[in-house]
C-alpha cells in the first residue's frame, strides 16, 4: 500500500497550534462552536425559562447513574427553545420528556456544556451557592459563584467560526509492526489530529464501556483521531491501517502521550474556562476554584 502525504485542504501541511488559548466571548444567544450542518454552522440559539414542571424533570436524576450523556442531553433540551430555528423543547415536551431532539446529539461537549450554563442563568440567575476551600487559611466554607463571570476559551485568531480541530505533536510516539502493513514498520507516528467529539460519539462510547471511566476516555481519544502523520510529517497513515488499529493507536501509545492528547482534546479545544474566583470570607484572600457544568443542580 503507497504512503500518502498529508496535505489539508490547500494543499499545505496541518498547522500544529501551540497553548495556551486566549479568554475570549461571554455568554449569549451563539453557542461557542456550533452545530455542523449542510447550510453551514449553526450557532443560534433561543433559550427556554423552565416552568416548575421542566425543573421537576431537570430534578430527577435517575437516568444519571445509566447514562450521564443521556442524562446531560435531557437538560440541554429543556433550555432551548429552538436551535438554528428548529424547535427543540416543544416536540421534547410532546413526548413526555422521554425522546430528546435527535439534532443535539450532533453537538460538541463545549456547547453542550456551554448550554448548561447558559439554562441556569436564564431560568434562575448566575448566583449559584457551593463551598469552597481558602488555600490561604484552609478554612472550608460557603461560596458563592456567579455563572455569568465564566467565559469561553478560543484561539486567538478565531475572529469567526471555528473549526474544532488541532494537530498535536506527541512526545514519543509509537511504530507499530502488523502483518497487512509491513510497509510502515518503520514508520514512528508522531502527530495526531484530533476533533471534538460529538454526542453522538460520546453516547455510543458510553454503551460500550457503561461505567469504566478509563476506557471510555481511549475511547473517546480514538475516536476523536481523525488524522496521524509519521515523525517527519511526510506520511499520513492510510485509513485501512488505522481502522484495523482500532483503539490500540490509543491504548498502545506511551502513558506521557496520552495524558498530552487528553490536555488538548479535553482541556485546550474551545471550551469553557471553569475557574471562577472567590473571596475568602475568613481571611479576605481570593483564590480560584473550578466548577463543572455538568454537576450543576438546575434551580439550586
Amino acid at each position: 500500500m503507497p504512503a500518502t502525504t498529508k496535505t489539508s485542504r490547500d494543499n499545505s501541511p496541518s498547522p500544529i497550534i501551540p497553548p495556551p488559548p486566549t479568554i475570549q466571548g461571554t455568554f449569549d444567544s451563539l453557542l461557542p462552536v456550533g452545530l455542523k450542518t449542510r447550510e453551514g454552522r449553526v450557532r443560534h440559539f433561543e433559550p427556554h425559562e423552565h416552568t416548575a414542571q421542566d425543573l421537576r424533570i431537570a430534578r430527577d436524576r435517575r437516568i444519571l447513574s445509566r447514562s450521564p450523556v443521556g442524562f446531560m442531553l435531557r437538560i440541554v433540551a429543556l433550555g432551548i427553545e429552538t436551535l438554528g430555528g428548529q424547535e427543540i423543547y416543544a416536540p421534547f415536551k410532546a413526548s413526555g420528556f422521554k425522546q430528546v431532539p435527535k439534532i443535539l446529539e450532533g453537538m460538541n461537549l463545549t456547547d453542550a456544556e456551554y448550554l448548561l450554563v447558559a439554562s441556569q442563568i436564564h431560568s434562575y440567575g448566575a448566583l449559584v451557592d457551593g463551598t469552597w476551600q481558602c488555600p490561604a487559611c484552609e478554612e472550608r466554607q460557603k461560596a458563592e459563584f456567579d455563572l455569568s463571570k465564566m467565559e469561553v476559551l478560543k484561539f486567538p485568531d478565531d475572529d469567526n467560526e471555528y473549526d474544532p480541530i488541532v494537530t498535536v505533536e506527541l512526545d514519543r510516539g509509537h511504530s507499530w509492526k502488523t502483518e497487512p502493513f509491513a510497509q510502515f514498520s518503520t514508520f514512528t507516528w508522531k502527530y495526531y489530529t484530533m476533533e471534538m467529539p460529538s454526542m453522538a460519539s460520546l453516547l455510543q462510547i458510553e454503551r460500550v464501556t457503561l461505567a469504566d471511566r478509563e476506557k471510555f476516555d481511549n475511547k473517546v481519544l480514538a475516536r476523536s483521531t481523525i488524522g496521524i502523520v509519521s515523525e517527519d510529517q511526510m506520511t499520513e497513515m492510510p485509513i485501512e491501517m488505522k481502522s484495523f488499529l482500532s483503539d490500540s493507536i490509543i491504548d498502545d501509545l506511551p502513558a506521557r502521550d496520552v495524558l498530552k492528547l487528553s490536555t488538548f482534546v479535553f482541556d485546550y479545544l474551545p471550551r469553557l474556562d471553569r475557574d471562577l474566583l472567590v473571596r475568602c470570607q475568613v481571611c479576605g484572600t481570593e483564590g480560584l476554584t473550578g466548577l463543572n457544568p455538568t454537576m450543576l443542580r438546575l434551580g439550586g
